[in-house]
């Protein structure tokens, strides 16, 4: 195997081992396997390919669409799993001397799925099967071309016995039902009342607060007399139904924009339930047996403009396209066209006011306020609490400016119709490694040529302002490409092509590279920057560091308030466009460090905070990490920094936050591992020593609505 093919499934290993590194739920887990078994299939492939054998593990990623037949008249065993779909590819295999790439079968079943690697593995199959007696089976065996009828039904309602016995999770090869709407797979709150998606929100976080009181509850027991003051104040609320939240929650900052809010939407490349060639979402997981794809003209927080990029995609593949879309069903899945993402972005951010129930919506949104006006808790919509809790919280509302929040019965759905972006970017995600391009270059060249003026077109016509048109190679498994998966302009594009796009936010601009992390809600994100801004109170004296800072733009909407703003994040590309984006905005009083923070945060700080040249600063924290949170040496050297004092805590996953927020607030104790360090860690050694953090106040806020993802922010300080 040549040195290429080598540095390639080194990357696509080092890609599985991030999924598994950052895994934290049983799906994330499964996927991550997936994924491996997937590389693995691939690997053995191209190593039998080189032994002489032609691959025969999986001829059929070299021989186009695979083809699918439902076999009759085999042996249904309801008592036993005896002839499942293991039996019964062996039967086909071994005893029958066929090539079948996969078999469905469930035992219950008298009649199996079969997919084949060619036309002529499906002919040989159909010659060799048609009228065979199987023992134990009453007729005899019939074929027929497709997935049978009898075989949809049983698919779509039926559930695997393999999914009964691993207790309801998704097995392999158990089957559900798939979803009559495909809102119900990618928006699944699209028919909730959004004052009804604020409350249980509301409620997740809470119940995450809660968490952390538990414990750094458990984690004191041993020294009751050193429990801090506010965990005493917070226990003591047990009972009656209350909450024990660590810190009062204050409400939920409501999303200004609730139709088309993404700024980012990838669209899968794949066949509809009638097997053309479609763009749009998954309606289900492989893990469930469901492959197809259904249109995205329906789905609430997807722009118009983003869907007629998918459709116009859709369109010239299945009309003017020679190559096929990518076909997950097949192991390992074959095709070409693969992925469609639509990046867009506007000059000014659209920041409409909130509504009240009944409230009509204005014709048109008023200009966004300059970010130092903006006032948060505008947004902010609070649900109904008990009294001792209500008092608790009312010192924090006292003498808020502005209109102040609004009470989740009060909330309304109306708003104006949002503004067209100013730019777009389109990233066509493609298969270099699909037999038919291998075996003629010039055929991945004219198609990707026809498609870039199929879209150029396509913008012209409908007014869409289409910035950056670009085409990612990508070969892998698993539709998420790695870091080096290489990008560049479509072929005949411009030597100067553009190869990002410009966004704005809290009147600073950004530039958005095809694979940068950046919000995808940009209304939502101004309120929590100003939210984070008011509680971070920096000033002229504070140093403020910018723990996962991504592209830089938390920090870079509070550099003109502070002496110095130091990043750090473990991705080079974000970390680049961190830099860009100070630049672009002139902002020369921030730096920024890539590594990954565990392994740099102590010595950050050692340079940083300290010293004669930090003597007097305000050193101020801010950080948002990525859904599995913070390593345990970042929390260790955060709690060591005696001089910061105050620190927001900024996470899209409310519940592995809580360990997190715990360790920070919680006197030193014995570690005790979690995976890779994150997890349940419980902070530095006993023989550490630092004051910890206390919670002052919460709030969720709505980054993704219709649906149940919500960011918290919480706010700790310390003496």
């Amino acid at each position: 195997m040549d040195a290429a093919l080598v540095t390639k499934w080194q990357g696509e290993v080092a890609f599985v081992k991030r999924m598994l590194d950052n895994a934290k739920t049983i799906e994330e887990y499964h996927s991550a396997a997936q994924a491996a078994s997937q590389v693995a299939i691939k690997v053995s492939k191209q190593v039998s390919g080189n032994r002489g054998d032609g691959g025969r593990g999986a001829p059929g990623a070299d021989a186009g669409p695979a083809i699918v037949l439902t076999i009759k008249g085999l042996p249904c065993t309801p008592a036993t799993d005896e002839w499942g779909w293991a039996r019964a590819k062996r039967w086909l295999t071994a005893e029958c001397g066929l090539r079948v790439m996969r078999v469905e079968k469930n035992f219950d079943h008298g009649f199996a799925v079969a997919t084949f690697f060619t036309q002529a593995d499906a002919d040989a199959a159909r010659a060799a099967l048609e009228g065979k007696q199987v023992e134990g089976a009453g007729a005899p065996v019939s074929v027929v071309a497709g997935e049978s009828d009898e075989a949809v039904a049983a698919r779509t309602a039926a559930v695997g016995r393999k999914r009964v016995l691993e207790g309801g999770e998704s097995g392999r090869f158990a089957k559900v039902a798939r979803p009559a709407h495909i809102c119900e797979v990618v928006c699944p709150w699209w028919k909730k009342p959004y004052g009804e998606q604020l409350g249980e929100k509301h409620t997740r976080v809470a119940n995450a607060l809660a968490k952390v009181t538990e414990e750094v509850q458990k984690r004191t027991n041993a020294n009751v007399a050193g429990r801090p003051a506010w965990l005493n104040e917070a226990t003591s609320r047990a009972g009656a139904g209350r909450q024990k939240t660590c810190a009062p929650m204050l409400g939920v900052l409501r999303s200004p924009q609730l139709e088309g809010y993404r700024n980012k939407s990838e669209f899968t490349v794949g066949y509809d339930l009638g097997g053309q060639p479609n763009v749009g979402f998954l309606l289900g997981g492989m893990q469930n047996g469901i492959a197809e794809v259904a249109p995205a003209d329906e789905v609430r927080h997807t722009p118009a403009e983003a869907v007629s990029f998918a459709g116009a995609v859709r369109d010239f593949i299945r009309t003017k396209s020679q190559l096929p879309a990518w076909d997950k069903r097949p192991q390992p899945p074959v095709g070409f066209w693969r992925i469609v993402l639509v990046r867009s972005g506007r000059k000014a951010t659209f920041m409409p006011h909130p509504a009240r129930a009944g409230q009509a919506a204005p014709a048109t949104a008023p200009p966004a306020p300059k970010f130092n006006d903006l006032v948060a808790t505008d947004y902010l919509v609070t649900v109904p609490v008990d009294d001792a809790e209500a008092a608790r919280i009312a010192p924090h509302l006292a003498g808020l400016p502005g209109a102040g929040p609004l009470p989740v019965a009060q909330v309304g759905e109306a708003e104006p119709p949002a503004p067209a972006s100013d730019e777009l970017m389109v990233v066509v995600q493609v298969n270099p490694e699909y037999a038919s391009v291998r075996a003629n270059p010039g055929l991945m060249t004219a198609e990707l040529t026809a498609l870039g003026e199929h879209l150029r077109s396509h913008a012209r016509a409908h007014s869409l302002p289409l910035t950056c048109l670009l085409v990612q190679h990508h070969s892998g498994c698993a539709n998420a490409a790695p870091d080096t998966a290489p990008i560049t302009p479509f072929p005949a594009s411009p030597a100067d092509a553009a190869v990002a796009i410009h966004d704005s936010l809290c009147e600073l601009r950004f530039r958005i590279s095809p694979t940068a992390f950046f919000q995808v809600n940009s209304p939502t994100t101004c309120l929590l920057y100003k939210l984070v801004a008011d509680w971070a109170a920096p000033g002229p004296s504070t140093l403020l560091l910018d723990v996962c800072c991504g592209t830089g733009t938390i920090g870079l909407t509070m550099a003109a308030r502070c002496a110095r703003v130091v990043g750090v994040d473990s991705v080079a590309s974000a970390v680049a466009d961190a830099e860009a984006n100070a630049a672009l905005n002139g902002i020369t009083n921030a730096t920024y460090v890539c590594g990954r923070a565990e392994d740099l945060m102590e010595a950050l700080l050692a340079k940083h905070v300290g010293g004669a040249s930090t003597e007097g600063l305000d050193v101020v924290a801010v950080v948002d990490p990525p859904r599995a949170g913070l390593h345990r040496n970042v929390l260790r050297a955060l709690l060591k920094c005696a001089p910061l004092k105050r620190l927001v805590f900024v996470a899209c996953n409310p519940e592995n936050a809580a360990d997190n927020i715990a360790t920070l607030c919680s006197p030193p104790q014995p570690e005790v591992g979690g995976k890779g360090g994150r997890g349940k860690a419980r902070g530095p050694p006993a023989s550490d020593s630092w004051t910890p953090f206390a919670p002052v106040k919460a709030v969720a806020c709505d980054l993704f609505p219709h649906t149940n993802h919500v960011e918290t922010v919480v706010l700790l300080e310390r003496q």
